[in-house]
């Protein structure tokens, strides 16, 4: 595994990637508009970078330590930490391998660490849905402190900045 970790009582800030911080599609044919190409392990990742992106890392980062939680492999998440200047230590990446073990009849599950009891999550997808409980399980939190953000779907609407500027606050009590 990439990371191993130890207790950590402080309060941090876990982000997803995909959908959260950028979007990214694998285009058969077709215009990739504004995307930037992104090879990973020979493969061709055409992506956008959230327009608020930078910010979200910059006002969590005001706050408390942040790292990245991604079920993408550690070799598209590094990747793309480096091409879009996200600052992520290494070690501060965590990728499906360091929480989600295959199951041999095909299933998933966390790895039960708890080694973050007093983050926070920040994701795109609704807390009830597969990925978010594994996120949640493998940090130790409960719904309480887990925000939903819109899905990035390379549009990004002015909605958006309010959105965030709402969800920051609530964050912010939490790290406060």
């Amino acid at each position: 595994r990439g990371n191993r970790l130890k207790l950590n009582p402080q309060a941090m800030i876990f982000i997803d990637l995909d959908e959260t911080l950028i979007q990214s599609v694998v285009p058969r044919r077709g215009n990739i508009g504004r995307r930037v190409r992104v090879d990973v392990d020979g493969d061709p990742f055409f992506v956008l970078e959230r327009p608020l992106a930078k910010k979200i890392l910059t006002d969590c980062r005001s706050l408390a330590e942040v790292a990245l939680l991604t079920t993408a492999s550690r070799d598209y998440a590094e990747a793309m930490n480096d091409r879009f200047h996200f600052s992520f230590a290494n070690n501060r990446i965590f990728a499906r391998n360091d929480f989600i073990l295959e199951e041999e009849d095909g299933g998933e599950r966390a790895i039960d660490e708890k080694a973050f009891p007093n983050s926070i999550l920040i994701d795109n997808l609704p807390f009830d849905s597969v990925y978010p409980k594994l996120k949640c399980r493998f940090l130790g939190i409960d719904g309480s402190r887990y925000f939903q953000i819109r899905t990035f779907d390379g549009k990004d609407p002015e909605k958006f900045a309010l959105e965030w500027t709402e969800i920051y606050a609530r964050v912010k009590e939490l790290t406060d």
